[in-house]
Order: C-alpha cells, then structure tokens, then sequence
C-alpha cells in the first residue's frame, strides 16, 4: 500500500485510535482547508502617528536699558493649572539681579519650561511692557490651550468629534493630544501627519494635516504551500473606506492556488464601524473556503469546506507614542467537513466560541514589543461538536473548551545595520481540543522549516531568534534590503496522553523593498526530522512577494 493510502486509512481510524494517530496527514484539517495567514481577513496595522511639531518660540519680551533692569521679585500670571510655587525653582536664581534683553528672555523661557515639562506641550512665556519702579518683574504664561482644531486635507469629515476635545479652554498636554491624534489616525483610511499650534490674533490654532485613502489593496504571491494543496498561493485584499458611514470600511479578500484553482479557493470580508469618538470598532466578518488536495487524495475525491461567521470589538485602553492597547472581544461560529465524493463525510467539527483578549504595542527593552493575549471559550451552542461525536476530528474533544493563547514579536536595533528580532507564541486548554483549536507548529511565521500544522497539540510553545543586516547600499530603484538569518523550535503535547512532539529549524535569505513591492527569498531547513510533504530534511527555498497599491 504506498505512504498516501495509508496515511488516508489511518485518519479514517482516528474515532477508534488513540491521539498519535490525530497527527496524520488528512486529520490535521486545517491544512488540507486552509492555514490562517490565507484565512484571517487582513486588519490594517496600528502604528504611532507622527510627534506634534514642537517650536518654542522666542520669547516676546520688552525692551530694557542697555544697563539692563533690577529685577527683585518674579510673579508668574495666567496659569489655569500650575500654581505659583511650580515656577519657584526656575525663577529663583534670577531674583536680585540686573538683567538684559537676552536675561529676561531666558527667564520667560524657564517658566515656559516649566509647563512643558509638566507635560504642557504647547506652553509659551512672554514679558509684557511694564514698569519695574518696584523690582516686580512680570511674566505672563500660556499653558498652551487650544481654541480652535484645525484639520487639512480631504476626507476629514467626522474627524472634528475626535479632535475637536481639544479646543476646551483648558491647556492641552502630551498625552491628551497623542490620544486625539493616535485616534483620529485609527479611522479606516486616515493618515495623520505632524500637527502643530499657530497663534493668530491672540488665539491659538491647532493645525492637523491629514490624508485620506479612500481605497486600497494589497497583493500577494508566495510559494509556502505543500505538494497537496499549491505550493504556489496567491493572495488579494481591498478596503473600501466610508463605504455608507464616515468611519466604516468595507475588506475583501480572496485567496487561491492560481496553478491549480481547485485545490484551494478563499473569499473573505469583513465590515467595521467606528461609531463615536472613543475609538471603539465593531465588525462583522467572515469566510468561505473550498479545497481538493491533489495526489492520492484527489484520486478518492478528498474535499474540504471551511466557513466562519464573527463578531467583533476592539476598544482602545491606552493610547500614545510609546505604548498602546487595545480590549478585544468577539463572537464565531465556525465549521469545517472533510468529505469523500459526493456521498460520503469523513469528518466534521462545528464550534461556535467567545473570545476576549489584549494586544498592543509599546517600548520596552530598547525595542518595540507587539503583543496579544486572548482566551476562546467553546460555549457549545448552534450545533457544536459533542463529546463522542463520531465524525468529530477528534474522539475526544468537543465544541466545550476553554484555551489561552500569547504571542509577541519584540525588535530591537543593534547598531545602525543590524536588528534583532525575537518571536513567541504559546497556548495552553482546559481540555483535549479539536483539530480546529489546536496549537500548531510550522509555517511562514514559526518553524519556518516545515509546513504549517507540522505537528499540533492542545498546548504548545514556539519561538524564533532572528538577525538581520542592512545593506548600507543598494542599487536603484531598492529602497531596503537586509540579509537575514534565523532559528526557531517549538513544542506541543496532548491534555489526555503522553504524546509529546517537537520540532526545530534554521534557514536565512533576503528581504527587499522596491516602490510598492516588498520581495523575500529564503532558504530553511528542518533540524530535527523529516518535513511531511517531502518526506526528508532537505532545504527548501521559499519566495515572497508583495504589493501595497
């Protein structure tokens, strides 16, 4: 009997087997339906906006004597915040003194800043004409309020709920405006560049130029598949932004094996509104996938189907240049069927789950740390797998589960050309999982050696090492390139056995920018056993390219 039958007779035995057989080729369902970098509908990323421009302006003050003027005691005026004791310090080593034109500018600057490093970005100082037949020396403090937002450039409609919190009269600090401005950035299809104050006719203007993409795309092209389904794949993404509402953006995507089409077909969407000022967005989103893997497979009529119907929130906790997070929460119903011709299903799982979770960015260690945490409770309604279910993936698991899941992704410059980068992922359950919610090593991000769902368990752990180069040149029209190597393993293990598996590998390659596309091409190999598709430790040369349009 050759390799591919037996593998397809012992994915049939896994209802009668014990949980090593659930590593069989057919029974990890997630790759012969699809893996997720191909599932997942994209979701722009969230990045920094640009830092407000900051220019202390010299300081208006009046003319003095060329002998200068005695000056014995400092009063601070027009602070709505700051008391007077704040300005103490700084104005202390000025007091008894005969001082010129460039002496009292530099004391409106101390008390200046004062407010700015109280957090008051946009404070300013300044010494009205005035009489010092006492020695009284006044200066008068702008905290930095904000009176009117003003924002440049198309398609800003509906930006004025967000921004316009600003303009309250009161002094704007740091973080107030990093919030305003992070959250006018999180709009589908915004940009918001470098926001600056100008002050006209005593009042101060706060000017925010912005961008607005009312479509865009994306394309991909890679070769990460397996022998069964692809290897070549074949991916596109739109948004459509202010489709029916000001804040809400349409994505559409779909994925295929262009050399052969019926082995894998993917359509997605997902539609999302932000319905006020706080940043909050909610959607609704889903896929449909259809495969017929190839080979001895394609011979018995082997198919899969794969749908997901969600709903989701994402709600800003914390927002600014340095670190941000986000609350998730969300709704799925998912199903998945491997079938044999027309007649006959080989398996089926149904979940249908809630999920809550966390993820963010921020500075931590010299570098930039991304994170997510997020726990899936199986809840079991609308038809979910029961225990026992006899075309169930797994004999042992069910819709009713509860697993945590994290990963991060932390970079950090070493020098001026190399960055180290280093990634992890990890998920523990309550209980034997089905296929569909199990951990998984290998693919494009993790055990980059070996095929995605190389090896799963209900728990697991995987991380990779990675350095990189910058060339310091590179010839028109490259942008960027880098030469890279990496390490990576990973492990997984079943709640109701001793299966225990794991796996590593290393490889490196080269990335390069060039205008709108982004090219890769790697080289990995396994270290600790054959691949599966291949059936050896050979390296395997993969290539990646992308497009932004």
């Amino acid at each position: 009997m050759n390799r591919r039958f037996a593998i397809f007779f012992a994915a049939l035995a896994v209802t009668l087997a014990g949980p090593a057989l659930a590593q069989g080729r057919l029974d990890r369902g997630r790759p012969l339906i699809a893996s997720p970098d191909l599932v997942a509908p994209p979701v722009a990323a969230h990045t920094a906006a640009p830092a407000p421009v900051e220019t202390p302006e010299r300081a208006d003050v009046m003319a003095s004597p060329a002998a200068g003027v005695l000056v014995g005691s400092i009063r601070v005026e027009g602070a709505v915040v700051l008391r007077p004791s704040d300005f103490a310090p700084a104005i202390a080593p000025w007091l008894g003194q005969v001082l010129s034109a460039d002496e009292l500018r530099a004391v409106a600057t101390a008390v200046a800043d004062v407010a700015r490093g109280r957090g008051y970005i946009f404070a300013r100082a300044s010494i009205p004409r005035q009489s010092l037949a006492t020695g009284m020396l006044i200066v008068r403090i702008d905290e930095g309020r904000v009176d009117q937002v003003q924002i440049e450039g198309g398609g800003h409609a509906g930006l004025e709920h967000i921004l316009g919190v600003l303009a309250n009269g009161r002094p704007v600090t740091r973080g107030a405006l990093e919030t305003a401005l992070l959250t006018a950035g999180d709009v589908p299809g915004m940009t918001v560049g470098a926001a600056r104050l100008r002050r006209e006719d005593g009042r101060n203007i706060l000017i925010v130029p912005v961008t607005y993409d009312r479509i865009s795309g994306r394309a991909l092209l890679d070769n990460r598949g397996t022998s069964l389904i692809g290897p070549v794949r074949a991916q596109l993404g739109l948004d459509v932004n202010g489709l029916a509402l000001r804040h809400d953006a349409l994505t559409i995507g779909g994925a295929i094996t262009p050399a052969q089409p019926r082995e894998f077909r993917l359509a997605s969407a997902r539609y999302a509104v932000q319905p006020g000022a706080s940043g909050l967005e909610v959607g609704i989103s889903g896929y449909y996938a259809k495969s017929a893997a190839s080979g001895a497979f394609r011979e018995l009529g082997i198919t899969g189907e794969n749908y997901e119907i969600a709903l989701d929130a994402r709600q800003p906790l914390l927002r600014s240049r340095k670190a941000s997070v986000w609350a998730t929460g969300g709704f799925a119903v998912r199903r998945g069927r491997l079938d044999a011709g027309d007649s006959l299903t080989l398996r089926t799982d149904r979940v249908s789950a809630l999920q809550f979770g966390l993820d963010g960015y921020g500075i931590a260690a010299g570098g930039v740390l991304h994170a997510t945490a997020l726990a899936s409770i199986g809840v079991g309604l609308f038809d979910a797998t029961k225990l026992g279910d006899d075309l169930s993936s797994r004999p042992n698991g069910s819709g009713r589960f509860v697993a945590w899941n994290a990963d991060f992704n932390w970079a950090r410059p070493l020098g001026k050309k190399f960055t180290l980068r280093v990634t992890g992922e990890t998920q523990l359950a309550t209980r034997p999982l089905l296929v569909s919610e199990q951990f998984s090593l290998g693919g494009a991000r993790l055990l980059r050696g070996y095929d995605y769902g190389e090896r799963l368990g209900d728990e697991g752990a995987a991380g990779s090492l990675e350095l990189s180069f910058r060339l310091p040149k590179t010839p028109k029209p490259v942008k960027r390139a880098e030469l890279y190597a990496f390490v990576d393993g990973g492990k997984v293990s079943d709640k109701d056995s001793d299966y225990r598996s794991s796996l590593a590998s290393a490889g490196g390659g080269v990335r390069m920018t060039v205008g709108p596309f982004t090219a890769a091409a790697e080289i990995a190999a396994p270290l600790t056993g054959p691949r599966y598709d291949s059936g050896n430790r050979s390296p395997r040369l993969s290539f990646t390219l992308a497009a932004l349009f």
